[in-house]
Parts: structure tokens; C-alpha cells; sequence
């Protein structure tokens, strides 16, 4: 018996060591189970926590960006506003300009007519030998009276011309030209 008896000895103790096995893998796998699900937990909240965090990141984003649009649309309506003005400003000056060579045309008209009437005038429509001292000094006078007329015109035409065109170039410098 005593075989016998060993037999089951070690029948009970294989018994016992596939039940402690099987006990063990039960318990691992609930283990396991219990940890993956707690893994699984843990990695949705750390998802859950970034996500919070990139969509908070995003909304920033677009806010700014969208305060960086609507300021750049305002400075692009002013600076377009303020180009306008200024080509305005420019089309009048050159009107003006335009306007100021027509009377400058007309007083270079005028002074040409005056010369040919100084040079009629000089002469007197006299001959030479009829020409007498005093006539002639009344028509040197009045011919230095009109010439310091015309020089007096002529200096103050030429101070207006450069203010004119000073404020031209001020004009052309500051701001670029737009054609309509």
C-alpha cells in the first residue's frame, strides 16, 4: 500500500499543483482585467485632459487670429482711405498747377504783346530827325516804369511757381501716385 498510497500523494499533490496553477491564472487574469481597465481609465482621462487642453489652445488660436484679421481689415480701410485723400489732395494740386500754367501762359501773352507795344512805343513812331530830347526821356520813362512793373510781376511769378512747386514735390514724395 505503500506504492498505492504514494500514488495518490502524488495524484493529490499534481492535483493540488494544477489547481494552485489554475487558481494563479484566475487570479492573474482578473489581475490583468482589473489593471487593463484600469489602464485603459487612465489613458482615456490623460485623453480627455489633453484634449481639454488643445481644444482651449485652438480656441485661442482663433480668437487672436480673428482679432489679428479684423485689425489688419481697419488699417487696410484707413491706409486706403488715407491714399485716397492724398491722391485727391494730388488731383487738385495738379488742377491747380494746370490752372496756374494757363494764366502763367497768358501772362507770358501779355508780356510778348507788351514788348512789341515797348518796342512800338520806344521808336514813338517817329522818324530820327522829328525826334526831339524830351519826348525822347518821356518815353524812357515810361518804358523803365512799365519794365519795373513787368520785373516786380516777374519775381513774384517766379516765388509762386517754386511754392507750387514745392508742395507738388511734397505731394509726389509722400504718397504714391494711383491712376484711376
Amino acid at each position: 500500500m505503500n506504492r498505492r498510497a504514494a500514488g495518490l500523494a502524488q495524484l493529490a499533490l499534481i492535483g493540488l499543483i494544477v489547481g494552485g496553477l489554475g487558481v494563479a491564472a484566475v487570479t492573474g487574469l482578473a489581475y490583468w482585467r482589473g489593471d487593463a481597465a484600469g489602464a485603459a481609465r487612465t489613458a482615456a482621462e490623460r485623453n480627455a485632459h489633453w484634449q481639454a487642453v488643445t481644444d482651449k489652445m485652438q480656441a485661442q488660436a482663433r480668437a487672436e487670429f480673428e482679432a489679428a484679421r479684423v485689425a489688419a481689415e481697419r488699417e487696410s480701410a484707413a491706409l486706403t482711405k488715407d491714399r485716397d485723400d492724398a491722391q485727391a489732395n494730388l488731383n487738385r494740386e495738379r488742377a491747380r498747377t494746370q490752372a496756374l500754367r494757363g494764366d502763367l501762359d497768358r501772362v507770358v501773352r501779355d508780356a510778348d504783346r507788351m514788348r512789341e507795344q515797348l518796342a512800338a512805343v520806344a521808336s514813338g513812331g517817329v522818324s530820327e530827325d522829328q525826334d526831339s530830347i524830351a519826348a525822347c526821356r518821356a518815353r524812357a520813362d515810361a518804358i523803365g516804369r512799365v519794365l519795373g512793373q513787368a520785373l516786380r510781376t516777374s519775381e513774384q511769378c517766379a516765388l509762386d511757381a517754386e511754392d507750387l512747386a514745392a508742395g507738388d514735390r511734397a505731394l509726389r514724395n509722400g504718397w504714391p501716385e494711383v491712376t484711376p
